[in-house]
């Protein structure tokens, strides 16, 4: 028994064995989407040196996703903030997302009041002109700062990537504990000093 075949079929059937393969091969290869975060803007008398970087090595930690988010490096950051101006306004920081390649940039104001904290952080898409993302919070005790950096980094990844935040056991802190302010405030969540929820809204992080 004959088959009739005709070359268009043929053709087809190639066709779309090509472009299933293409499409499958664009999907495996797509970029991780790059995070540039701005060097931290601290405002306090006192030397808090060992706060940012704490921040910002938290921030590195918790908002790299594999094949998915791409923090940029520190040094780069810095260099490229600084090469832009300096300044921590929109069009500076744009410039400095721009010079990395990054599609999100995010920076932090961190300003001590008499031994409690204030945080503003804004999630900006460099390419998009509306308005940066705002995650602000006011009266943040020193002990509150892995829980609240924990918080705002699931809220980011789920901005950037559409990540649900990922629900943990939920565990109080403790009033009675103490917390030693002048520790790297990372290390705090390997001595087993703060237990955090990150599934909690972020309102009920808040002062004593």
């Amino acid at each position: 028994m004959k088959h009739n075949i005709s070359i268009k079929h043929v053709i087809s059937i190639i066709s779309l064995i090509v472009l299933t393969s293409t499409t499958g091969i664009c999907i495996a290869t797509q970029p991780a989407v790059r995070v540039a975060i701005a060097p931290i803007q601290m405002v306090s008398q006192n030397d808090l040196t060992y706060l940012e970087k704490g921040i910002a090595s938290m921030l590195i930690s918790r908002l790299s996703v594999k094949d998915h988010i791409e923090v940029i490096g520190q040094e780069d950051c810095t260099i490229a903030f600084e090469n832009a101006g300096k300044i921590y306004n929109s069009d500076t920081l744009r410039k400095t997302g721009e010079a990395l390649h990054a599609k999100y940039i995010l920076w932090s104001t961190v300003t001590d009041d008499a031994g409690m904290l204030h945080l503003q952080m804004k999630l900006m898409e460099i390419e998009n002109k509306t308005e940066p993302v705002d995650f602000n919070k006011e009266k943040v005790s020193y002990d509150q700062v892995v829980p609240l950096i924990s918080w705002v980094s699931e809220k980011i990844k789920n901005t950037v990537i559409g990540k649900a935040p990922v629900t943990e056991k939920k565990e109080d802190i403790s009033k009675d504990q103490t917390f030693d302010i002048h520790a790297h405030p990372d290390s705090l969540i390997k001595q087993e000093r703060i237990k955090y929820n990150p599934a909690n809204d972020f309102n009920q992080i808040s002062a004593d």
